[in-house]
């Protein structure tokens, strides 16, 4: 009659392999998941910081670009580690003032947004 025991062994050899392969592939999920996270968080910032940007933008009427540093007709500041560029857009109509804003980090474009506002000519 022949032993068991080195099949006992291999059996219990084969589940500690599985269970392995099942702990390394948890373990890039988990680290894939916390780049995805980080990632998300950063676009949502890049979002707040443009949101904000175009109101403060469209309540001065863009006299905020003037305080802001211009290379090539694009107008950009650093803030909280994050670029904006703003970028005048073409527009027919008299008055009405385009641009595109983009917020990036790192020269990677997180968030972009075309933002429009009317001027106020006269004492209206």
């Amino acid at each position: 009659m022949r032993s068991k025991t080195p099949l006992v062994l291999m059996e219990q050899l084969v589940m500690v392999l599985v269970f392995a392969m099942a702990a390394a592939i948890c373990l890039q999920v988990f680290s894939l998941s916390d780049r995805l996270s980080k990632e998300n968080e950063a676009r949502a910032e890049a979002a707040l910081l443009a949101q904000n940007t175009s109101e403060e933008l469209k309540a001065s009427y863009g006299e905020v670009l003037l305080d802001w540093e211009e290379a090539d007709g694009i107008y950009y500041m650093e803030e909280e580690g994050y670029r904006v560029q703003v970028q005048a857009a073409e527009t027919e109509i008299s008055g009405l003032q385009k641009i595109t804003l983009q917020v990036l980090q790192e020269e990677e474009v997180l968030f972009e947004i075309p933002v429009a506002w009317q001027e106020v000519k006269g004492d209206a």
